[in-house]
């Protein structure tokens, strides 16, 4: 089945037209435009799938009575003068009403290039949003001096719990970067490096270093900071 979401267009002064006796008849025109099918597709149909086509619907005088509240004589009245009017064509089959819009695709036939062309274009918008992001944010080949300057140091430490990958470490660290600043960043690893290898204590994996902001309480400290006796994960 064809999905739900999308639009339809009516011509401009349709509701004018003698046709249409009263709002209501005016609404159910509206209504079997809408149930129309926009593309072909099929239906089941008393277990049996049935080909429809668009600009058709498959529903029953009953159907359409119930829904809005009238006699099955007015539907009935209604239909043949849509069909005299050459609005729809209307026949039935084996107990199936089949209605179809006429000049269907006239009116409607630049909605799937329009929709078409609507996703083009906020996939075009997403992607220069998304490259716009990748320019303004710091980048391994920008910072690749500071990178391995950090690793470095880093690994100097004899337990540096390096289990990640290094592009997975290369991201927290850039994020950092981007916050705080490489040269601000680098004095807070050294710092942390030097005390780490001091006391012999193991270095937090360098992911959670970053990730988990415990690099910031080294931050532009010019002496070592307090720091707590314990193990690091």
């Amino acid at each position: 089945m064809p999905r739900a979401e999308g639009w339809f267009k009516v011509h401009r002064g349709w509701m004018e037209n003698p046709v249409f006796k009263d709002d209501s008849e005016r609404l159910c025109w509206l209504w079997l435009i809408e149930k129309a099918a926009w593309q072909d597709t099929q239906h089941n149909i008393h277990g049996a799938r049935c080909d429809v086509p668009r600009g058709s619907l498959f529903i029953t005088q009953r159907c359409i009575a119930t829904r809005f509240r009238w006699s099955t004589n007015k539907v009935g009245r209604l239909l043949s003068r849509l069909e005299n009017e050459n609005m729809i064509e209307y026949k039935t089959e084996a107990g199936k009403g089949q209605i179809t819009i006429c000049n269907y695709d006239k009116y409607q036939h630049s909605e799937s290039k329009m929709e078409a062309e609507r996703e083009q274009e906020q996939g075009h918008k997403k992607k220069n949003s998304l490259k716009k992001k990748e320019r303004s944010s710091p980048s391994v080949s920008e910072y690749g001096s500071h990178w391995d300057r950090f690793k470095s140091m880093y690994q100097s430490v004899p337990k540096n719990n390096w289990t990640s990958k290094d592009e997975v470490v290369q991201r927290s660290f850039l994020r950092a970067v981007e916050q705080d600043g490489a040269d601000a960043v680098l004095v807070a690893v050294e710092l942390y490096v030097q005390d780490c290898i001091t006391n012999s204590r193991p270095a937090y994996n360098p992911y959670n270093f970053f990730s988990k902001g415990h690099y910031k309480t080294w931050l532009n400290q010019p002496a070592k900071p307090r720091y707590e006796d314990r193990m690091f994960l």
